[in-house]
């Protein structure tokens, strides 16, 4: 009794740090998209009408559009009171967690294991967003927890049969990859459990599959739609290093917290290598097949694998990890080699680099503030917007909550496999009686050339706020006050050497110009070396040209590669069918803006040129190359190219 009320009382300490980090910022970190969107699925009049419309045709079991369902009638949408419940989940795998592995390999891998749930970035973040992984996690943790009371000398009774059940019941409503990791725990279970509670495991698995009958007709519907990969989807499949990027990301992308817990793991196995026995292969088992199990799938099915849906596997490799640490309760180490490995990952997660929600997911909140700001300064009749995001409730959520009502607002979702929304766009804009524009967007597909074509009417930025994968911007007429939105880095005008002169006059520049016809396909060609002209991978690299367009079939195209030792690493292209009014004869403004490839070295080459895939006559002229500043961080942070 002694010993537990020691184990306990370091545990809660952990537990308690690990629920305030949770709790912190809840109430002021913007709702995401993920988040919102399970909001937009609320919005049925009947329980039925929700479980059909809201939950069928999503990706996710029930779990968390029921909770939110009746959750958010008794304590409404506010970020705090939809996000609670999950910080509660997210917090209780904590303790269950290290229950389970102390009852497996004792109290100093019992608090290693609450230590690094608590304080590493990855449960962090998924138990503050109100979505599957918290409830996944702690199902899956209550399960592993009667499993591991199952392992026991003692005889089970019905409270560990009915909480199994619930348990596994529970993870399977929650996300698939849960279920699928609490399934291999009930097969790793039989191989735990003592002889005499087997029948009890037994009653309790039954029981917990029996709980999920229920849902097996959307269950099917469901997995009949796929993943979020593939055709329509915005997933890619893995390539081979995910594996270790995945173990990285696990301890906050940081070699020093890595090194850290792989030297503690590395003393105990040197010291206590005997202790290795099956509950050791359990757990590398049940960490390593669900992450293998999703790489193959996405590979030859469907994508799915990526970072959030191990949540529910990690613990088990955390456990792997701590297994050999001292298992003698009675020694004061036992406690001491979790305070030491709790350290530095208390000390990265709040004074290192402290942790904020909206760093790694797309803000809403903000962009409409903007928007707000910009109407109260200059009038609402002066302000026209336009946001870029998946369903107007995204940016509805907070007009209703700051009880703003604008006359109107443009919303619009940009698809690249779309060959109109550009012209959508420049048609808009270009329609707009406003004296100012405010473009903002998050978690979409977000062209760079927006901006461009914003800036043919609005030419002058007011504002500029950008953050991981959201941005928004205020933008002027002539007379406002003038500002540049990206700092150039290389600028060039391009002149061909050769070619067809034409005579027709430019409207836009009053330059002399050329075309291209059967006789000269393309123009004249941009190369540079990337190290010269980029300083970052979220720079870009800008192709302008001024086009005139002599029928409906006319087509130019602007084509941007990047080139490494002579060979093509990737093409790409941006067609004028995209973004000009083909039925036009006046002289229009094309532009092709792109985001280098992640993977670009210094010394690869970048080569653009416009040419007309059909031969057809097109004047062209007043081309430029341009490199400017980009995003910083869009995607996360990357390094300077060196």
């Amino acid at each position: 009794m002694k010993r537990d009320l020691r184990f306990n009382y370091y545990l809660c300490g952990i537990t308690l740090a690990g629920f305030l980090l949770r709790i912190n910022h809840t109430w002021s970190e913007s709702i995401t998209a993920d988040e919102v969107s399970a909001l937009l699925r609320l919005r049925f009049d009947s329980f039925s009408e929700m479980l059909q419309n809201g939950v069928k045709p999503d990706g996710h079991p029930a779990f968390t559009q029921v909770l939110l369902w009746f959750w958010t009638k008794l304590f409404g949408d506010s970020e705090f009171a939809v996000r609670l419940p999950f910080v509660l989940m997210g917090t209780a795998s904590i303790w269950f967690g290290a229950q389970a592995a102390r009852k497996w390999f004792g109290a100093a891998s019992g608090l290693a294991t609450a230590a690094a749930l608590a304080f590493l970035q990855f449960p962090i973040m998924y138990s503050q967003l109100a979505r599957p992984y918290a409830p996944g996690l702690f199902f899956t943790m209550l399960a592993a927890y009667f499993v591991a009371r199952f392992s026991e000398e003692r005889k089970a009774n019905w409270k560990e049969v009915a909480g199994f059940a619930l348990a596994g019941a529970g993870a399977a409503y929650s996300h698939y990859f849960s279920l699928y990791t609490t399934l291999l725990l009930g097969i790793a279970g039989s191989f735990l459990v003592t002889k005499e509670n087997r029948k009890f495991y037994l009653v309790a698995a039954i029981s917990a599959v029996l709980l999920f009958l229920p849902h097996i007709s959307f269950t099917l519907s469901q997995l009949s739609i796929g993943g979020v990969g593939g055709p329509g989807g915005w997933l890619g499949p893995p390539t081979s290093d995910f594996f270790g990027t995945h173990f990285f990301y696990i301890f906050n992308s940081s070699l020093g917290l890595m090194i850290v817990v792989l030297f503690f793991a590395a003393v105990g196995l040197f010291f206590n290598f005997r202790r290795t026995g099956k509950r050791q292969i359990a757990m590398l088992m049940l960490w390593l097949i669900p992450m293998l199990t999703g790489y193959f799938y996405s590979i030859h099915v469907n994508p799915v694998l990526q970072h959030s849906v191990l949540l529910f596997s990690f613990p088990f490799l955390i456990m792997l990890l701590f297994s050999w640490l001292p298992y003698d309760e009675n020694s004061i180490w036992s406690y001491r080699y979790a305070i030491v490995m709790m350290v530095p990952m208390l000390w990265y997660i709040t004074a290192h680099k402290p942790f904020r929600l909206t760093d790694h997911f797309g803000r809403l909140k903000e962009i409409v503030e903007t928007y707000i700001n910009a109407e109260e300064k200059y009038g609402r009749s002066k302000v026209d917007v336009l946001f870029n995001v998946d369903a107007n409730y995204f940016v509805d959520y907070y007009l209703n909550r700051y009880q703003h009502n604008p006359d109107t607002y443009w919303y619009c979702m940009f698809h690249t496999e779309r060959n109109d929304e550009l012209q959508q766009l420049r048609s808009l804009v270009q329609s707009s009686n406003a004296d100012y524009f405010v473009y903002g967007w998050s978690t979409r597909e977000s062209y760079p050339a927006a901006e461009d074509i914003i800036r043919d009417k609005f030419p002058n930025l007011i504002e500029k706020h950008e953050w991981f994968n959201s941005a928004v911007y205020v933008f002027g007429k002539p007379e406002t006050a003038k500002s540049e939105l990206r700092q150039t880095i290389y600028y060039v005008n391009v002149v061909p050497r050769e070619g067809i002169y034409s005579a027709e006059n430019d409207s836009l520049t009053h330059k002399w110009n050329y075309r291209l016809d059967s006789k000269h396909q393309f123009g004249p060609l941009v190369s540079v070396r990337v190290g010269d002209v980029l300083n970052n991978p979220d720079d870009l690299v800008g192709c302008y040209a001024n086009i005139k367009l002599h029928s409906n079939a006319d087509e130019v195209v602007w084509v941007v590669e990047f080139i490494r030792d002579g060979k093509q690493l990737l093409w790409t292209g941006h067609s004028s069918t995209k973004q000009l009014d083909s039925s036009s004869r006046e002289w229009q403004r094309f532009y092709f803006v792109q985001r280098p490839p992640i993977e670009l070295l210094p010394s690869d080459s970048i080569r653009a040129y416009i040419f007309s895939p059909n031969l057809s006559e097109i004047g062209f002229g007043n081309l430029r190359f341009v490199t400017r500043e980009g995003h910083r961080g869009i995607y996360g942070n990357r390094p300077d190219y060196q």
